[in-house]
């Protein structure tokens, strides 16, 4: 979980970036330079790809920061909450790096076009897990698959996530 939050590898630095800003225009230039013996390394040096990395590097500190902030810890499953942070992505990693003894997470988040409950087991918890996680957010019109899953809600619908949410 360390290395995919530290965020210091070239491949992790340009997955952020992707991620964020890979539209065609960003991606063709790049793939053409793989394809011509670039490495990850080559690209993620790149001016362009480090002036788009700095502000989102910034921001997934601060996202840390207010995950460790608001956590709470009850029988293995670690919650937050982001609404009103203006925080709609964050790394998922940065619950199983910050608290490794959790078992799963359950998170929301929130944006103009709707509430997002994301709920992961940790791949790296000494207990196995023993919740299929798209089962349960299944039952809330949610879906995903054995490991991780999402519920999404209507914008404006933060209060009600949290209804039966952590039960």
């Amino acid at each position: 979980a360390r290395t995919a939050v530290a965020l210091a590898e070239p491949a992790l630095q340009l997955m952020s970036v992707v991620e964020a800003h890979g539209s065609d225009a960003f991606l063709a230039p790049r793939i053409q330079a793989l394809a011509g013996g670039a490495s990850l390394a080559d690209l993620a040096r790149d001016d362009q790809v480090q002036a788009l990395f700095a502000p989102l590097l910034r921001e997934h500190v601060e996202t840390r920061t207010a995950i460790e902030s608001s956590a709470v810890m009850e029988n293995g499953v670690l919650r937050f909450d982001l609404v009103g942070t203006g925080r709609e992505r964050y790394n998922k990693f940065i619950a199983y790096d910050l608290f490794p003894d959790s078992r799963y997470t359950v998170s929301v988040t929130a944006s103009d076009r709707r509430v997002k409950v994301s709920v992961g087991s940790n791949p790296w918890s000494p207990r196995p897990r023993t919740h299929d996680i798209a089962e349960l957010c299944a039952r809330y019109g949610g879906g995903g698959h054995p490991v991780v899953g999402a519920v999404s809600l209507a914008s404006g619908e933060s209060d009600a996530a949290g209804v039966g949410l952590y039960q």
